[in-house]
């Protein structure tokens, strides 16, 4: 039992460590030497004597050639917790025998600090020889476990020592920026439990669900609070930004959540053509709850040769007018198989449900031919608001077959909706795809005509859509937004300023002073990422707004890292809400400035 134990404290030690060779530290030898006593005592003042006394010369114990590494693991208050063989000697009855000796040590000197492992204890390896030197500091050393940052912040954070998993985060991210996983790991164990767990109150959710959106923060970090969240869409786009290892994780975890949106992350993950998540052993897991809608997508995934049409179209039709419908229509996506268009058409034409339109409009733009275009372009002449809306969705992300042309038609049509728009949301989302499709193609006569025109407009609900779209990395739209920043309406003011600040545009620190000073809090907000000054930043961090905490670390990340570091450290101390929703906001904007 007890080799059995140390292969695995070996083993953890090969993967997880990096040991220490070379010279021992002047530390190591003075602890070695006052353990040397200990293990003369039991081993040459015990063991040998009496190997010495009640052996024949030449029985096999007393073979000189004898040599058995043995493992000594010290807590920090000198206990021994364990120990085990290292390097057998060749002779079981020597290396029992040493085995039984280092196992009736209880206790040893206290070990100092500087010498214990990431798990918490000393390591200690010592050799024991039947000839002289038969036990000796010589024939000892300390090696070291060292976790990764990921595994020793979750170890801290399961013991409740939440200032000494930060102290580890931010030293082994001193150099390199502080390690994503290992944040992750920390936001998700440090902060969960501590505002209230699965009884957290609204106010707290509410904030949680905020940094989602303005931080990329990983499903790791989220997940234990994704359930909280009452938006599912945010669910989903937290679900979105998710690596192909959480997703495959999610989809085989009984987490609640993750089975309720086991389609969407099936989705995604075939999607990134991540298909070997989907092994047998997986598969025979999901079979055992609702697996219709993931059978669906697989087949979607794997029948993308024009030859499997036939089979694949047998298989999905029958599901369009069903319960797994969203799946199957995902499934066509999935497959790109252009033979479907005049079905989806057929759908699109019956289909009156807006989120049934949208998906149905995204498989066809995802089929890449002409007349898939021709039909997004068409149904921005559908009497059906929905479908209008969702098609100048989808024209700007149009990529397939003779995009240039199917562009130019869409901005006749877009520009007809623009003018003659049966509401504010068609002009609106008409502005958008307009100014999309148009801002980075200015050289041609027809596209600036349509790009000039749109801004000339007085109605609000198209310069909003207009605006939302610039994208400041085109000349002419960065000039149409910092004209903008001075605009009289409130929210263009607002997403203008928003707009140059996320893009961190210089264009705006001439206005700073006034933009800080603006009556509406949206502007005051975007202008904060611009601000310089260390002091103003971190009287905003102790702001009632989370935003408006957030932004402040997020910039005070850039200006002054060290401050943001303390300051996490000293409010992990309290365990009051307030303290540790504003450490969360700064751990959000390290999060977002790495």
């Amino acid at each position: 039992m007890i080799r059995r134990l140390f292969i695995f404290s070996l083993l953890l030690s090969v993967l997880c460590a990096e040991p220490a060779w070379g010279a021992p530290s002047s530390a190591e030898t003075t602890y070695l030497k006052q353990v040397l006593p200990h293990i003369r005592k039991i081993w040459d003042d015990n063991v040998i004597q009496l190997a010495g006394m009640l052996l024949r010369a030449t029985h096999s114990f007393n073979n000189k050639g004898l040599v058995v590494s043995v493992e000594i693991n010290v807590a920090p208050t000198g206990k021994v917790s364990s120990t085990g063989l290292v390097a057998s000697s060749g002779y079981d009855p020597f290396d029992d025998t040493a085995l039984d000796a280092v196992s009736s040590l209880d206790r040893l000197p206290p070990p100092p600090k500087a010498l214990l492992s990431d798990d918490g204890k000393v390591h200690m390896f010592w050799t024991l020889k039947r000839v002289k030197p038969y036990s000796g500091v010589q024939l000892s050393q300390i090696r070291y476990v060292r976790y990764s940052t990921s595994m020793a912040v979750t170890k801290s954070l399961e013991q409740g020592l939440y200032a000494l998993a930060w102290a580890r985060l931010v030293r082994d991210g001193a150099k390199s920026g502080l390690p994503t996983e290992a944040l992750d790991a920390f936001i998700a164990g440090a902060f969960f439990k501590r505002l209230g767990g699965d009884q957290m109150d609204q106010s707290a959710i509410q904030s949680v669900e905020t940094l989602s959106t303005l931080a990329p923060l990983g499903p790791r970090a989220l997940s234990p609070f994704l359930p909280l969240f009452a938006s599912q869409s945010q669910i989903r786009s937290v679900l979105t930004l998710a690596d192909g290892k959480t997703l495959c994780a999610l989809l085989k975890s009984k987490l609640p959540f993750a089975y309720a949106h086991r389609d969407f992350i099936a989705f995604l993950l075939l999607k990134r053509k991540r298909g070997s998540c989907f092994d047998r052993r997986t598969l025979t897991v999901l079979k055992s709850g609702s697996f219709q809608g993931i059978s669906l997508l697989l087949a979607g995934a794997r029948m993308t040769a024009p030859g499997q049409y036939g089979t694949l179209k047998g298989i999905l039709v029958p599901e369009l007018s069903g319960k797994n419908a969203h799946a199957a229509f995902r499934a066509i996506q999935l497959s790109a198989q252009a033979q479907f268009l005049p079905i989806l058409k057929a759908q699109l034409l019956k289909a009156t449900d807006p989120t049934r339109i949208k998906t149905i409009l995204l498989a066809i733009s995802t089929l890449g031919t002409k007349s898939a275009g021709l039909t997004l372009v068409n149904g921005l002449r559908s009497p059906k608001n929905g479908i209008v809306m969702a098609s100048a969705d989808r024209i700007p992300a149009f990529r397939g077959a003779d995009r240039d042309r199917i562009w130019k038609f869409a901005t006749w049509e877009l520009g007809s909706l623009i003018r003659k728009g049966r509401t504010p949301a068609i002009r609106e989302r008409a502005a958008h795809a307009l100014v999309a499709i148009t801002q980075g193609k200015l050289k041609n006569e027809n596209n600036r005509h349509y790009f000039l025109t749109t801004f000339r407009s007085r109605d609000i609900a198209t310069l909003r859509g207009a605006v939302a779209a610039l994208v400041p990395v085109h000349p002419m739209a960065r000039k149409r937004l910092l004209a903008f920043v001075s605009h009289g309406n409130a929210e263009l003011r607002k997403m203008a300023v928003s707009t140059l600040a996320r893009a961190g545009d210089t264009g705006l620190r001439p206005t700073l002073p006034k933009l800080l000073a603006d009556r509406v809090p949206g502007v005051r907000l975007a202008a904060l990422a611009l601000v310089t000054d260390t002091a103003v930043l971190k009287k905003f961090t102790a702001s009632t707004d989370t935003r408006t905490r957030f932004i402040a670390a997020r910039r005070l990340a850039t200006l002054d890292a060290p401050w943001v570091y303390s300051t996490i450290a000293s409010l992990l101390k309290s365990t009051k809400r307030a303290d540790l929703l504003r450490a969360l906001s700064l751990c959000a904007g390290l999060y977002a400035h790495h």
